[in-house]
């Protein structure tokens, strides 16, 4: 909507894209159409120079190198993994090269080793820090590694025809300690994952075994050790014994952070407390959860800032902003991308 169709994908990878290393925090920066990253005082430490980039996690950030050609698509040479002094390794190849990977987490990173023909398929699997292959790519989809494990799908098919498809979970090691046998499932959170069983919602613990019986509609992460959960088309939040603490009375609702969630009542968007209060009353057609303490709203067709007393505290004046991380926040305006601070000053701005 606010960006040009060349930058779409790219900056759907790098979204929240920034982390810690050796306690410095990287931003991602697009000019001319290719990326690199800057500090928290806006220096550039990594010249743009990627056509694709994502966030820096364990010291490492996945990315894409190539060009962009007249049309806006883009045309790409080699893909891999950067560290903070820009030293690129490659994990593509012709014959056993993967043609797509995620973020590390927990000291793995998923990747995909792509299929040949039209009756392979592609697959993921997992690499460590080093890129050493440890999971073997042989799952159809996987997720991140939390808490010990990520969830992974096994989708058996034969020619175009889908045989099964149910999903499980893998250890570090890549042992499938649980068996595959959920429609779908999420990531572990506070000792807990969603899954579904006969179409409906529920929660297991880390041996596999049902502790929450799925009998909602949807549910979101814990956090704070609570879940929002829809029952009855209503959204509500339950405690980790799968009690109803917070009556399920919004028309959707998100997980809690910094101690506040977002509720939404007659097409507003609010937030609660954990003891279900509405300390911000629902009128916002759209705002993001907090982070260091501030949360983007669109207000009067432009996006600011509000406190956790839902305060303006930086005025309504960007085309879309995202949430805050280590003090800076991600703003677009007029196709351009921008970070400020927390008082709303620019900190770096996209050239012309």
């Amino acid at each position: 909507m606010f960006v040009k169709r060349n930058l779409i994908i790219s900056f759907i990878l790098i979204l929240f894209a920034s982390t810690t290393f050796s306690q410095k925090i990287l931003y991602p920066i697009v000019h001319n159409g290719l990326w690199g990253y800057i500090d928290s005082s806006g220096t550039e430490i990594i010249q743009p120079q990627f056509i694709q980039c994502g966030s820096f996690s364990e010291g490492q950030a996945f990315v894409k190198k190539g060009s962009n050609n007249y049309e806006g698509f883009a045309i790409v040479d080699d893909i891999g993994y950067i560290n903070i002094k820009n030293e690129f390794r490659s994990i593509s190849g012709f014959f056993s090269g993967f043609d797509a990977a995620e973020n590390f987490s927990e000291g793995r990173a998923a990747v995909r080793l792509p299929g040949i023909g039209i009756f392979t398929r592609s697959k993921w699997g997992f690499i460590d820090t080093s890129l050493n292959v440890v999971i073997k790519p042989e799952y159809t989809k996987v997720g991140d590694f939390s808490e010990g494990l990520a969830w992974v799908e096994d989708k058996k098919m034969f020619l175009f025809f889908v045989i099964s498809d149910n999903y499980g979970y893998v250890d570090l090691e890549g042992e499938l300690v649980i068996p595959c046998r959920f429609e779908h499932a999420g990531n572990f959170f506070e000792g807990l994952a969603n899954v579904t069983i006969d179409g409906k919602k529920g929660f297991i613990n880390k041996n596999g075994e049902v502790i929450i019986e799925p009998k909602f509609e949807a549910i979101g992460k814990f956090s704070q050790g609570l879940a929002p959960v829809k029952l009855a088309d209503k959204w509500g939040f339950i405690n980790q014994n799968g009690k109803m603490i917070i009556p399920p009375t919004f028309d959707d609702a998100r997980s809690f952070s910094e101690g506040l969630a977002l509720i939404k009542q007659f097409g507003k968007w609010g937030f609660i407390d954990c003891s279900g209060k509405i300390v911000i009353q629902p009128k916002f057609n759209e705002i993001s959860e907090f982070s260091e303490g501030l949360a983007p709203a669109l207000i009067s067709n432009k996006w600011g800032y509000i406190d956790i007393e839902g305060k303006i505290v930086i005025e309504p004046q960007f085309d879309y902003a995202y949430g805050f991380n280590g003090e800076r926040a991600l703003v677009i305006n007029d196709n351009k991308f921008n970070y400020i601070n927390c008082k709303g000053i620019y900190v770096w701005k996209q050239a012309d």
